[in-house]
């Protein structure tokens, strides 16, 4: 997080197709597919929310490090991660809601 920090502070976030794309499909895709497979999996409710919620969580920090390691992609990997935790208020929320 304190270099995702470092680089939002030297750069302006940007919002442009791929970090949407990749916000979408962290923050509401991806636990929907969870969801999906833990309903396959006839998890216990308890369960079903744990998973869904696990999965939902926003995106890591550590690939803001990698990219900066490669020196490709490091607005649009710290733009990702500030996006997807903003979003992650509203869509584990509604997770939440939806899985209660």
């Amino acid at each position: 997080m304190f270099s995702a920090g470092i680089l939002l502070c030297l750069m302006k976030p940007v919002l442009n197709r791929m970090v949407i794309t990749s916000v979408v499909i962290r923050n509401v895709v991806v636990p929907l597919g969870a969801w999906g497979l833990a309903l396959v999996a006839h998890l216990s409710p308890f369960y079903l929310r744990e998973v869904v919620l696990t999965f939902a969580m926003p995106s890591a920090s550590v690939i803001v490090i990698l990219s900066s390691q490669i020196k490709k992609g490091e607005r649009e990997a710290a733009s990702t991660v500030f996006f997807s935790t903003i979003a992650a208020v509203f869509s584990m929320g509604a997770l939440i809601a939806l899985t209660s």
